[in-house]
């Protein structure tokens, strides 16, 4: 009894610490909008980069075993990676962490979790195609990631400086997140591997957040192992 309690107490010590659902998987992934992806060009640290795909990306996780129980193996992703570039379709290893390990997570994971699966949901059902909405969200994901609680995309580390759709819609839900006071919320982030056997990185990418159940089910177990603990405690006193 002494040795689970043991193991009980370590893990409860290690729930706070380390994501008990990290684990190293394969990703796919191809363009959600095929050939009718936009194309954007940008400027990041002071470097203007053309011919950028902007917008969704479809991946597929694999193998399944490895996810984290409810984890969906097909998604919808964003890049939240301004650092490497890859040439899609393509697939390559990633590693499941917290979100809150990536500056700005926070409210990159909002606009994730508000709007990946609405875009720009009831406000303009039909204003534009919806790879341009999509694009517009890929854009204000980069947008936070680079500049934090700034949202004028005109200046700042990361700049889109067309005066397009895309911009619009990329203002529309920098607004939204910022009439939300900056709230931040949860997703998981997908670090990528190396790329293409070379040195360099894979880029990384945004997914959905990681079921509770398994972290409540892990202080479930810490609790029984705490009341037990205590128990065995009380007991050797009234013993002695």
């Amino acid at each position: 009894m002494k040795k689970l309690n043991s193991i009980l107490l370590f893990a409860c010590l290690a729930a706070y610490s380390v994501p008990s659902w990290a684990c190293t998987l394969n990703m796919g992934l191809n363009l959600k909008y095929g050939s009718n992806t936009s194309i954007v060009s940008l400027v990041y640290n002071n470097h203007t980069y053309n011919n950028v795909y902007a917008g969704a990306l479809s991946a597929t996780l694999t193998p399944t075993s490895a996810l984290p129980k409810g984890y969906p193996s097909s998604f919808d992703t964003y890049c939240v990676d301004l650092n490497d570039d890859i040439t899609v379709p393509t697939s390559y290893c990633v590693t499941m962490q917290p979100i809150s390990g990536l500056a700005n997570g926070g409210g990159m994971a909002w606009l994730y979790d508000q709007y990946v699966n609405n875009l720009m949901g009831s406000v303009q059902p039909s204003a534009n195609p919806k790879y341009d909405q999509s694009a517009g969200l890929q854009i204000a994901i980069w947008k936070v990631l680079a500049d934090g609680e700034s949202t004028n995309l005109s200046s700042g580390n990361f700049q889109y400086l067309k005066t397009d759709q895309i911009a619009s819609d990329a203002n529309f839900y920098l607004t939204q997140w910022a009439n939300s006071n900056y709230q931040t919320a949860d997703a998981t982030w997908l670090v990528g591997g190396t790329y293409n056997n070379a040195t360099n990185h894979a880029q990384n990418m945004i997914g959905p957040p990681v079921p509770e159940p398994s972290v409540f089910a892990l202080m479930g177990a810490c609790m029984i192992g705490l009341t037990t603990f205590g128990w065995s405690l009380k007991k050797k006193r009234i013993e002695s």
